[in-house]
């Protein structure tokens, strides 16, 4: 689970673009080149720090510590297998695979268009798709905690039988 949720925040930011490498697009105006204003980027943000702290306040529950290792277990596979968890974690993952096989390009010395406009934008999609499922992320985070408190095994990878 520590994994996942490491994944999902590296997902979405693998999508920003280094700077300097030879795909960095043109100025598109805005902060940063993004084509977006200070007021879109800070109400971006303002909404980002929204879904924390609804998800920090709904990630604990009453009978959380009472919690056998299999109900984590269960909860915590439930959670992230939810559809709307696993569809934003797959456009993160799109948009960072493109961006990835484009800086792999240009330190290969290979040729590589200049970013696109919404290429340039991927990262702020992929901190709305996060902050979207950030009250599963943090209720996920809560019983990462709880199985590591009880050393449950099942975080320690798939187990050899007897």
């Amino acid at each position: 689970m520590r994994l996942m949720l490491a994944g999902a925040m590296a997902l979405a930011l693998a999508g920003c673009v280094m700077p300097g490498l030879p795909m960095m697009p043109p100025n598109y105006g805005g902060v940063g080149g993004t084509g977006m204003s200070a007021e879109q980027i800070a109400a971006m943000e303002s909404q980002m720090q929204g879904a924390k702290a609804v998800g920090e306040a709904s990630a604990k529950r009453p009978g959380d510590e009472v919690m056998t290792c299999a109900a984590i277990q269960a909860e915590m596979t439930t959670t992230m297998q939810d559809p709307r968890v696993q569809a934003a974690i797959g456009r993160m993952g799109d948009r960072a695979q493109d961006q990835k096989a484009k800086m792999d390009a240009a330190m290969a010395g290979k040729p590589v268009a200049p970013a696109t406009k919404s290429e340039t934008a991927s990262p702020l999609e992929s901190a709305g798709d996060l902050s979207s499922i950030m009250p599963e992320l943090m209720r996920g985070q809560r019983l990462n905690e709880l199985a590591t408190a009880k050393n449950c095994a099942f975080l320690k990878g798939p187990q050899k039988p007897g």
